[in-house]
C-alpha cells in the first residue's frame, strides 16, 4: 500500500464551495477526491514521476 501523509491548506471560500459542489453533484466522492484528481492532472501536465518516467529512465531504453 502507498504511504500517505496528511496535508493542510487554506483555501478561499469560493474554492471550497466549488469543491463541495463537484462532490455534491456526484462528480466526485468528496472534497479530497476532487483535490487528488486535480493534483494527478497537474503532475501529468508537467510530466512528473510517477505518472511519467523520469528523463533519465527514457534515455536508457
Amino acid at each position: 500500500m502507498v504511504e500517505k501523509t496528511r496535508n493542510s491548506i487554506t483555501l478561499p471560500r469560493t474554492y471550497q464551495d466549488a469543491l463541495d459542489k463537484l462532490a455534491s453533484n456526484g462528480v466526485f466522492l468528496d472534497r479530497q477526491d476532487v483535490m487528488r484528481d486535480a493534483l494527478r492532472d497537474l503532475f501529468e501536465k508537467y510530466k512528473m514521476a510517477p505518472f511519467y518516467p523520469a528523463p533519465d529512465d527514457e534515455e536508457s531504453e
